[in-house]
C-alpha cells in the first residue's frame, strides 16, 4: 500500500458522518419551493400531520442538558 492511499483512507473515514442520518420527508423542500414560487402548498392537514408526527418519531426523545 502506497502512503498516497493510506491518506486516502484517513480522510474518507473523516468524511463520514458521525452518526446515522434521520429519515426525513419533503415538507421542507415542498414549502422552500412553495415559496420561492409565490404559491400555497396543497397538502391535506392529515398528511401534514402525518409528516410532522414521523418526523417527531425520526428525531427521538428530546432530552435537555442543562
Amino acid at each position: 500500500m502506497k502512503e498516497g492511499d493510506c491518506l486516502c483512507v484517513i480522510v474518507l473515514d473523516f468524511l463520514q458522518p458521525y452518526k446515522p442520518r434521520p429519515e426525513t420527508s419533503a415538507t421542507v423542500a415542498r414549502n422552500l419551493v412553495a415559496g420561492a414560487l409565490g404559491l400555497q402548498t396543497r397538502v391535506s392537514k392529515e398528511q401534514k400531520e402525518l409528516e410532522r408526527r414521523k418526523l417527531k418519531e425520526a428525531r427521538g426523545p428530546v432530552t435537555c442538558t442543562r
